[in-house]
């Protein structure tokens, strides 16, 4: 729940930053998380499914079904996102001009959804080794990192460029974009100490 929280004020923060900076943020910003909802929804699908399966795999100390399961289950989000988001950058200007005519809002919203599009299979690892932990039984892990990304470098750094720098509004995206390998470096990480510790339990 916590960790929820953090989320809701990493959106609301900044897109308060593009509703400051840009009067068409709002509507960027809306269609982008109606989108991204879209594309996410096989992406939640597997993660809450890893979960599960590694919860229970885990519980019965069976190792090799897990990491079987952990690899096949990321992979498959990862190659799955990768697919997603070159479709999204392909036909970017189309999807937004599904919602829009006016030039202004399609020119801002295109280069925001294809300048995601490169961190959406980040974003999808990130998820789905969140989840991956939660069924290892850890969830501080998921806690910790949604802090860093939010209170420690998306809201700050996009205060920074905005506020300090001058920067215009594709600067708090690269401030989320920025944040969002930081937490998936972080949550990598974790997985790979995670799995190593049951490595050891698998030998002794």
């Amino acid at each position: 729940a916590i960790s929820i929280i953090f989320v809701l004020f990493l959106w609301w923060s900044l897109t308060g930053l593009i509703l400051y900076v840009a009067k068409k943020g709002d509507f960027v910003g809306g269609k982008y998380h109606l989108i991204s909802g879209i594309f996410s929804l096989p992406i939640f699908s597997i993660a809450a499914s890893l979960t599960t399966l590694v919860g229970m795999f885990y519980g019965a100390k069976k190792y090799e079904a897990l990491r079987y399961t952990v690899k096949y289950g990321i992979v498959s989000a990862f190659i799955i996102t990768v697919l997603m988001s070159i479709l999204l950058y392909i036909f970017a200007h189309n999807v937004i001009g599904f919602f829009t005519s006016e030039d202004t809002i399609i020119n801002v919203a295109v280069t925001f959804l294809r300048l995601f599009a490169f961190v959406y299979p980040l974003i999808a690892v990130g998820i789905t080794t969140g989840r991956v932990l939660q069924g290892l039984g850890k969830g501080l892990p998921v806690l910790v990192i949604t802090i860093i990304r939010v209170l420690g470098v998306s809201a700050p750094l996009a205060l920074i460029f905005i506020f300090k720098m001058g920067k215009p509004v594709e600067w708090v995206w690269y401030a989320m974009m920025i944040s969002t390998g930081v937490a998936f470096i972080i949550a990598w990480y974790w997985l790979f100490i995670s799995m190593r510790e049951i490595n050891r339990k698998e030998i002794e």
